[in-house]
């Protein structure tokens, strides 16, 4: 298309011609803006001064760029192309164009600053110049003119228009292309000026950035990528460089390539060859600047959000939640900037708060001085207001989350009802709160309302607990036990310092002894419990809200029940020394063994009481290793009890077993294993976990963890739960025959570590299995507690206890590692029968609820705060206020509305239990049941094109979303295929393909079977099923669900047949098919196993049984599922042969029995 010059009107062939024209000629009167295109520095007032820029600034050198190069077309006096207001049609043609828009803005209130000048024909130029294959100059110095003048409101308001003018470019630039039918149309492309040949191109980057767009949006046979000119100025031949539909790269000059015409390639072949090495690597540019500076207003916010959350450091899912929650709410904000946080704040604690707001936003401090001279700053909130506030939940206090026997009359005892089998569970159950209500609750109006404490130091940053805090937290021993485990039913009272040596000033005492730095903790305690007597001595009057049962004006007393914290957080809160090396005398805080008797399982331990205490000199509780000190608890109300404080530190189950027990058991098991051994055990913890790491039954512990091998997490800080679900893993990994066979042939030379060691070893981790069940209960039974005589040393638990630690001690060869067990952690085993008297369950006790709470109302706080030592506790105690608030507000606002339900499950689907009773395999308890299938989908497909007789079937996954890598086993599936579409009896499907999918739920209950889950393991889950004629339930593996709901049955009779043993040709048993939902099974023979199987590699079991598979798989309808079932196959992934049996653990619950019950 020519180009004519609107002045002189020459005609022009390419647009870049007439850019040069327009600069250079006198026909125009464009003047030049001398401007840096590499630093966009624009004060040079000549082409000299850019030169010379250009020459000696390193960053903008170039050898071959002159000031010419990229020039800005500005029209000073407002005369260029603008008649009566508006850019003239000819404009558009100017540049091969064309006037496409008849709608011209009006700029008369733009007339004399034409750099302010803005209208839609910035945009809609700039894209035309990118459809009309234009030449990249030409394009960046039009560009570059319009973006000048475009001031950053207009910006936003083309933003829209933007969007509409690309797809009709697009679709203008097509229909531009699809009249192109020769290369002479193709040659109006004309290149930009070209570098010179041999070191020019790596000395000139622009080379390459100048490759840019140059034919965007043309949709043709072959995409134009780039074209450079590799001949003088006035050679016209060219070179150009294309994209066929494979995404290859070939030049113009392959003729069978590009066209079958030779007419219409043109250039020297011969010159084009010499010239590929010339070639640049890359034909895309790495930026396009363009593009950015035309991006939506939308994604320039969400750009700087992202880099406000990205300097934060906040995990990448905040981002949508911000932005989504920006989209919902972006209605309720008007014309005016949203508040600042600090305004927020404010205006929830006054909604949340009323008018004693001010008192909550800020924690108080205190400056202490302690008993050594030394100050410290002290970060707290007032008790009484923080019980208050813990009062004034309606949530919380709500009759049905408090223990009360009788709400009609809250006065009472408290005490639970004595009918039935009587039992250790909720905190009142014990003998603490009998004895505490007959000491607190004198008068008409008392209520006993005991407060329970958790105190322990925790690390809140990640540089190796450099960072500290130390909380006291509190709740009411009134709230049971599932509402104390909430975050919501715990409140910060404080922080209690450490005092820093770089913080004492220069007239106080800055070396302190072990035992002052121990009188400096209980200063601080001393001053948080003053409170709390000053609470206890008066009461707090309260109003008891229980609704249909009354409004109840009352006096709550409250005394301390018990603190639950760690052992050595318990040794200092009773002034006992730090440490328990064999050079203490005393071994516990709590009783009186020596250290060196603190391995005899025998002991009868004799408890410390307070007034004894009190009483005794310095020497004799240095006897003890306690330092006599003033302990900060002196006048606490402890319920009456003569233990005093310590009888309120009991040991609890996270730190004595799991970070205990549990690390002590492995550790014998590994110092048992040899070479060869430890490097297969890597091998078979694996198999063992992709194999069998989902099961039915969630309750036990989870196993995938160790997916890397069980040695992995040796030496590497592991949590509580994970310590003992290694040992549970331990225990799975000794129930495989092959793997004990193994260990049993590469025994230690001069070690006893064969299979009667490993017999005895298995046992010991039943009994610990069983006895963290039993420390788990949620109820104890009295008679369990309490022996004949009435006290807890002859109980059956005591007996049992006593037991498993001389077992524990005979059986873990800990002292082959150098170590003994005078330790702290195993002779308090012996105190927790009579804590469960005083204090029931120990559950109640438990820390790890505690310290899992400790992250919310903690740690979380502790994260956003600046991270300076000084400041920390009161900035942390600021953050949980204001988190504490913001949860109420919420909690208010949703008790106003009503809550909306969650999304079901998975797709529900009503299946109609039609089978009747006298039909095997099952037995039938409902009638109707409502089912949930859901996981992935698949079809079982009858192969049509195949000889009579021959019934292939196919497997194919279904959906959209990412499909599994594996399906099911072929011989599986083509046995199934004969039996739906070919069976003689019992039932044919009438179509050709069956549906399946790989989960159900019933009952709440979700079965899994999918044969590579993830695309990362085996999940076949074990149930137990109800069989026809059998008491027993029965377990066995899924192996697959099928769905004939849908599908049309027929040939139902029933031929007769030996039900008990299937042929051998029909591995599936001959049940009659009906419109329901199956599953194929693979069911144990029965609940013995035979004699003939056992070897000396299948240890006994007391947790499970061994049984024996059937010999083929049985099809069955999924209303048989009983209940969830934990079985393996008896395989590690260590060569051999498959014995066909399994082993089935027992449900947990039955664990604790067994630990009662003893050996047989």
């Amino acid at each position: 298309m020519p180009r004519f010059c609107e002045i002189c009107h020459a005609e022009f062939k390419y647009a870049s011609e007439l850019a040069d024209h327009l600069k250079l000629s006198s026909c125009s009167n464009y003047t030049t803006m001398f401007k840096c295109p590499y630093c966009d520095r624009n004060d040079f007032v000549d082409e000299d001064s850019l030169n010379r820029h250009l020459t000696y600034n390193r960053k903008c050198s170039r050898a071959d760029v002159k000031a010419t190069d990229n020039l800005s077309i500005l029209a000073p006096d407002n005369t260029i192309n603008i008649r009566n207001n508006r850019i003239s049609p000819g404009t558009m043609d100017t540049f091969g164009l064309g006037s496409s828009l008849s709608d011209q803005p009006d700029i008369s209130s733009h007339e004399g600053n034409l750099v302010n000048y803005v209208n839609a024909y910035d945009v809609h130029l700039w894209h035309q110049m990118q459809t009309a294959l234009v030449t990249d100059e030409t394009r960046q110095m039009l560009f570059t003119a319009s973006a000048a003048r475009m001031t950053k409101d207009d910006m936003g308001k083309v933003h829209k228009e933007v969007t509409v003018l690309s797809v009709i470019g697009d679709k203008t630039s097509h229909q531009q292309a699809t009249h192109q039918s020769d290369k002479e149309t193709l040659s109006n492309l004309h290149p930009n000026p070209a570098p010179q040949r041999g070191s020019d191109l790596v000395e000139n980057p622009r080379s390459d950035m100048d490759l840019p767009n140059r034919c965007e949006g043309v949709e043709t046979e072959f995409e134009v990528v780039g074209a450079h000119n590799y001949s003088s100025e006035d050679d016209d031949d060219t070179e150009q460089v294309i994209r066929n539909d494979d995404g290859e790269y070939v030049h113009s000059s392959e003729e069978e390539e590009v066209s079958s015409d030779n007419e219409t390639n043109h250039g020297n072949a011969d010159q084009i060859e010499a010239n590929n090495n010339a070639l640049p690597i890359s034909t895309k540019p790495l930026y396009d600047n363009h593009t950015c500076h035309h991006a939506s207003p939308e994604l320039d916010s969400l750009v700087e959000l992202y880099t406000i959350l990205d300097k934060r450091g906040v995990a990448n899912s905040v981002f949508d939640d911000v932005a989504k929650w920006a989209w919902l709410n972006s209605h309720t904000f008007g014309s005016q900037p949203p508040m600042k946080r600090r305004v927020v704040v404010e205006k929830v604690f006054q909604h949340v708060r009323g008018e004693r707001y001010k008192e909550f936003m800020t924690p108080r401090q205190k400056v202490l001085r302690l008993s050594t001279g030394r100050h410290v700053a002290l970060t707290y909130f007032p008790l009484e207001l923080m019980i208050c506030d813990m009062l004034s939940n309606c949530t919380l206090m709500e009759k049905e989350n408090l223990l009360f026997s009788n709400y009609n009359n809250p006065t009472d005892d408290g005490l639970p009802p004595t009918s039935g089998e009587q039992c250790y569970g909720e905190v009142n159950s014990g003998s603490w709160w009998k004895n505490a209500t007959r000491h607190e609750c004198k008068g008409p109006q008392d209520v006993l309302w005991p407060i329970i404490m958790f105190i322990d130091a925790m690390k809140v940053d990640n540089l190796a607990g450099k960072l500290r805090l130390e909380p006291i937290t509190f709740t009411f021993s009134r709230f049971k036990r599932w509402v104390r485990n909430q975050e919501n039913a715990w409140r910060t009272w404080g922080y209690i310092e450490e005092v820093k040596q770089s913080l004492c000033t220069p007239d106080e005492v800055c070396s302190v002894t072990p035992k002052q730095r121990l009188q400096e903790y209980h200063d601080i305690l001393r001053f948080f419990m003053s409170d709390l007597q000053r609470i206890q001595r008066k009461g707090i009057k309260w109003k008891l809200d229980f609704g249909e049962d009354g409004q109840h004006d009352v006096i709550l007393r409250l005394p301390l029940q018990f603190i639950i914290g760690d052992c050595e957080g318990h040794d200092k809160l009773v002034g006992r020394y730090k440490g328990h090396t064999m050079n203490m005398k005393g071994l516990c805080r709590d009783c009186d063994v020596p250290t060196a008797n603190a391995d005899d399982e025998t002991w009868k331990c004799c408890f410390f009481h307070e007034d004894e205490l009190k009483d005794m000199s310095e020497e004799e509780l240095n006897a003890y290793s306690f330092h006599n000190i003033n302990n900060g608890f002196e006048g606490v109300s402890w319920g009456g009890s003569h233990l005093g404080i310590r009888g309120a530190l009991n040991p609890e189950v996270l730190h004595l077993f799991k970070a205990g027990h549990c690390e002590w058991i492995f550790d014998g098991f590994v110092f048992s294993l040899s070479a060869n051994a430890s490097s297969k055990t890597k091998t078979v913890s694996q198999y063992i976990v992709n194999m069998n790491r989902g099961q039915s039954d969630r309750g036990f512990p989870n196993m995938g963890t160790f997916r890397d091998g069980i040695l992995k997490g040796q030496g590497v800080n592991l949590q509580g739960h994970e310590k003992h679900a290694r040992l549970f893993f331990v225990y799975i990994m000794l129930c495989c025959s092959d793997f004990v066979e193994l260990l049993d042939s590469s025994a230690k030379r001069g070690t006893e570590y064969d299979v009667a060691f490993y017999s005895d070893f298995i046992y010991l981790i039943e009994q610990s299995l069983g006895f963290y069940e039993w420390t788990m209960q949620r109820e104890h039974k009295a008679d369990t507690i309490v022996g004949a005589d009435g006290t807890t040393e002859s109980s059956i638990a005591q007996i049992s206890i006593r037991r498993y630690m001389f077992l524990l001690k005979h059986t873990c060869p800990r002292e082959a590692m150098g170590k003994n067990f005078k330790m702290t952690k195993f002779h308090q085993c012996l105190h927790f029968v009579p804590n469960i008297g005083l204090h029931g369950s120990l559950r109640n006790t438990d820390s790890s609820p505690t310290e899992s709470m400790a992250k919310g109302n903690v740690k979380d706080p502790a994260s956003h705060t600046q991270r300076v030592t000084s400041k920390l506790t009161f900035q942390t105690g600021k953050r949980y206020m204001e988190t504490l608030t913001f949860r109420e507000f919420k909690r208010l606002k949703s008790e106003s509305g009503d809550e909306t339900e969650g999304k079901p499950y998975i797709n529900k689907c009503t299946v109609e239990r039609v089978l009747s009773e006298n039909r095997r395999p099952v037995i039938h308890d409902h009638d109707t049941s409502s089912i949930f299938t859901g996981g992935t989908r698949f079809s079982i497909s009858l192969d049509v094109d195949q000889p009579e007789g021959v019934h292939n079937v196919s497997f194919f996954w279904n959906g959209k979303g990412k499909q599994p890598l594996k399906g099911f086993d072929e011989l599986l599936l083509q046995a199934l295929g004969k039996r739906l579409f070919a069976a003689s009896d019992g039932g044919v499907v009438s179509g050709t393909e069956v549906p399946g999918f790989t989960a159900i739920k019933i009952d709440d209950i979700t079965y899994t079977a999918h044969p590579f889950f993830k695309n990362d393991h085996t999940w076949k889950d074990w149930v137990y099923i109800q069989w026809d004629g059998y008491p027993d339930l029965m377990p066995a593996r899924i192996e697959m669900f099928f769905d004939l709901t849908h599908c049309d049955i027929s040939n139902t009779d029933i031929a007769e047949h030996d039900n008990d043993t299937p042929d051998v040709d029909r591995p599936f048993d001959h049940t009659y098919l009906e419109e329901t939902i199956y599953a194929v099974v693979w069911s144990a023979k029965s609940l013995t196993f035979p004699d003939e199987k056992i070897t000396d590699f299948h240890l006994p079991m007391n947790l499970g049984y061994r049984v024996e598979l059937e010999g083929y798989r049985r099809i069955i309808p999924v209303t048989s599922f009983r209940k969830p079932c934990f079985g393996m196959l008896n395989m590690c992934g260590l060569p051999g042969t498959f014995d066909n049996t399994a082993f089935i653990l027992k449900d947990r619950t039955e664990w604790a029995d067994f630990f009662l019950s003893g050996p047989e």
